[in-house]
């Protein structure tokens, strides 16, 4: 996605520095894996199907079936030079959804960047990317994280505001996790639908 439509979610929903991500994705386990490439292995197959589903609060009032999911499905992986471009489509009940989830990945050996579309992610420098490979798990300087999961070896990638940002009121962060095995893992935040959390039914965290 388009680094200024990903970032003015961010900005519409809170008020400065953004908290710590919700526990159910991020600040787990160790066992990073070592380069970007490994990491999102499990998502590099066009075809895949990823399922999540709105990890509800048991306290809260919601109705069995209430909760919202959310389906994202590999459409096509390519080179482009020697990084692979995860093309992504995210759907609702059929329907297209994302609320800024990306729709293309860059992953390569200088690093991550999330684009809307194939279009967007090529249109800036696959040497400057957005999480760079030389950080493992690190709050960068100008928002973005990485963050290791709940899962042994599972990274969250996110963005919230600056650090010397304020106090935030609201939703302030978002984020998309990775498993070198599994794929696609879940993420919470403002790219998601009500800026929820949301994981997959069959992994357990």
């Amino acid at each position: 996605m388009k680094r200024t439509q990903l970032l003015l979610m961010t900005i519409a929903a809170c008020g400065g520095k953004a908290g710590a991500p919700p526990p159910a994705n991020s600040g787990g386990a160790g066992g990073l894996p070592a380069a970007a490439l490994e990491a999102w292995a499990g998502a590099m197959h066009a075809g895949q199907v990823f399922a999540f589903r709105e990890d509800i609060d048991p306290s809260a009032d919601v109705k069995a079936g209430e909760a919202m999911s959310i389906e994202a499905t590999v459409t096509e992986v390519t080179e482009v030079g020697d990084a692979r471009l995860i093309s992504l489509r995210w759907t609702m009940d059929g329907e297209s959804a994302g609320n800024g989830l990306p729709g293309a990945i860059l992953v390569g050996p200088r690093g991550v960047k999330f684009g809307s579309d194939r279009a967007d992610v090529e249109a800036s420098p696959a040497d400057a990317p957005t999480w760079p490979a030389a950080v493992a798990a690190a709050d960068l300087p100008d928002g973005h994280y990485i963050h290791a999961g709940a899962l042994a070896g599972e990274l969250c990638y996110g963005e919230g505001p600056t650090p010397d940002a304020g106090d935030c009121e609201d939703v302030c962060f978002a984020e998309l996790c990775v498993h070198p095995r599994h794929g696609l893992t879940g993420g919470s935040g403002t790219w998601w639908p009500n800026y929820g959390i949301f994981i997959r039914s069959d992994l357990s965290k």
